[in-house]
């Protein structure tokens, strides 16, 4: 998960805070919005999409080296603050990747920016399923890899980097998460009345084992979208992207060029 020597770091001056960027490759733009645990590192995935676009990977508000701002209440806040990103971008279209609150985050831009080309969910958090969660924040740390990763051993490696990498940022990314998320648990009460609205191509990505948000909440969004049913990942969690690189880069890049 280390980053690439390639990557150019940058930071922002948005209305809300300072934004810290790593960007790589060339192309159009390709905007990753990452998940609750955020991103100490630039994992694999993001190298193979960084081979057909510019992808660009901000640390969200009050996650890993971006400013946290007292504005910063909820998914929606965040939400705003990248549609002034978008606009810093130069008003090109954009693909934009989320995975679990980023992708809560991606449909929220969704429904107000006209400068979206693709929406690609991995295990996207923000609508609520018939179906019993997993919680990572009451989680021992013990139990943490096994919930999030099919490959329990895999899922303690990542954890083990991420922490060794900077401890302090990874507690700054929970103590986030619970803000913006703890109750209701991962999901907004009337975003689901609203998702029929996002109009450009969406595709959803789900890890065939994730037990933190089961198949049964990819199914329940790609209903709320009127779209395709989720692409299923063998052998992959809630970190699919991470367990399994290679094919959620290449689902996500064929789905692109479609």
């Amino acid at each position: 998960m280390s980053a690439s020597s390639n990557t150019k770091e940058d930071v922002l001056t948005l209305e809300n805070g300072k934004l810290r960027l790593r960007r790589k490759g060339s192309g159009q733009p390709l905007l990753y919005l990452h998940g609750a645990h955020g991103m100490s590192g630039w994992p694999p995935f993001l190298d193979e999409l960084a081979k057909r676009y510019e992808v660009i990977a901000p640390d969200h508000p009050g996650f890993g080296q971006s400013d946290t701002s007292p504005t910063m209440d909820n998914i929606a806040d965040l939400a705003r603050v990248y549609l002034e990103l978008l606009d810093r971008l130069g008003g090109v279209k954009t693909h934009v990747v989320g995975h679990c609150i980023g992708g809560w985050i991606a449909m929220n831009v969704a429904l107000h920016s006209p400068l979206l080309a693709s929406l690609n969910l991995i295990n996207s958090a923000g609508i609520h399923a018939d179906a019993q969660k997993g919680d990572f924040f009451i989680c021992t740390p013990e139990a943490l890899p096994s919930l999030l990763f099919a490959d329990a051993a895999l899922g303690q490696r990542h954890f083990d980097e991420e922490k060794a990498a900077n401890e302090a940022a990874s507690y700054r990314n929970r103590v986030m998460s619970a803000k913006l998320c703890w109750t209701p648990r991962l999901f907004d009460l009337h975003l689901h009345k609203w998702l029929h609205r996002i109009k450009i191509p969406v595709q959803i990505i789900w890890g065939e084992e994730n037990r933190v948000l089961p198949k049964a909440f990819g199914v329940a969004l790609s209903q709320a979208l009127r779209g395709a049913p989720p692409v299923l990942i063998p052998k992959a969690g809630h970190f699919a992207h991470i367990e399994r690189a290679a094919e959620c880069a290449r689902q996500v890049q064929s789905f692109i060029e479609r």
